[in-house]
């Protein structure tokens, strides 16, 4: 919170030249009056727009600086690659990577590249080949060359972001066919992997009130330790990626820190008060709405 309060400072004293933002933490800025009136504010992917938001654009002049947003608008079935065309498929899974890497023609992986110019020198390779299939996992963007005749999304996407990250890099984007060839139940596995990396309201009490609850300060524990003793204070299926999204939001609050050493954290609190936590001021928290939201709104036939 500290460090977002210095960055919220240089803002508003014009400190910031140029200032990348979400959608949610632009709207938190400006709902707050934390967003000075000199600041031009350009919209990169105008996304559909609820009513507030509409509102913040005509009165402070948003801009856009793109018409519209691309998405895949029915899961079609099954796909093969019929060794003429040029293709790009996303995969977000090692095991879907795996299979199409398997068939036949020529197949070009950068999916899990962890290095920039190892992705550039494979994005040149598929540049310069009249056909072939390129597997991308959607989080490397760089204009693709020549005509792309398929996208391909052979995994659910887990955010919007990567669906746009993709259709975006085709120039022609409508000259291509697009595929959705992962099953229904992806989507709804996603959906749940969402709701645990951005945990509500309820959930966020609920472990601040077992903090308190143990009567110790810090809380000096390890994960597995931690599961078991919330699935008692809470009998449900807890999992480590919700506590770590949690203690984010209340370490955001400058309600606790966490510290570890090993597989040991200490819990540090910094309150005592068993009121809900009013996790409205966590932009992490605000993050995850949108990112919710834009989710439920994207539902291929």
């Amino acid at each position: 919170m500290i460090e977002r309060q210095k960055r919220q400072k240089a803002l508003l004293s014009g400190e910031i030249p140029i200032c990348l933002s979400t959608q949610a933490c632009c709207r938190y800025l400006l709902n707050h009056g934390l967003m000075p009136d000199f600041v031009k504010i350009i919209e990169l992917w105008p996304y559909q727009a609820d009513e507030e938001w509409q509102e913040l654009i005509c009165s402070k002049n948003i801009s856009h600086l793109k018409d519209r947003v691309y998405f895949p608008s029915a899961i079609s079935g099954t796909w093969k690659y019929n060794g003429d065309t040029r293709s790009v498929v996303y995969s977000n899974r090692p095991s879907t990577v795996q299979h199409y890497a398997a068939q036949d023609g020529n197949i070009i992986i950068e999916a899990g590249m962890t290095l920039n110019h190892e992705r550039f020198a494979i994005r040149k390779r598929f540049n310069e080949i009249p056909s072939g299939v390129l597997i991308s996992d959607g989080v490397f963007y760089e204009y693709l060359a020549g005509k792309i005749d398929e996208i391909v999304f052979a995994d659910a996407p887990f955010s919007i972001f990567e669906i746009q990250n993709v259709m975006e890099q085709i120039a022609a984007i409508d000259e291509t066919n697009v595929f959705t060839v992962f099953a229904r139940e992806a989507l709804d596995f996603n959906r749940m992997y969402l709701e645990r990396v951005y945990p509500g309201q309820d959930l966020v009490n609920t472990f601040w009130g077992y903090l308190l609850s143990t009567g110790r300060n810090p809380v000096y524990t390890n994960m597995r330790e931690l599961l078991a003793a919330l699935r008692v204070h809470l009998p449900r299926e807890w999992r480590s990626t919700e506590i770590e999204a949690i203690t984010q939001v209340l370490s955001e609050l400058d309600l606790c820190t966490v510290e570890k050493k090993g597989s040991i954290m200490a819990i540090k609190l910094f309150s005592s008060t068993n009121s809900q936590v009013d996790i409205d001021h966590s932009l992490y928290y605000l993050e995850g709405l949108a990112e919710k939201k834009l989710f439920r709104i994207w539902k291929p036939n």
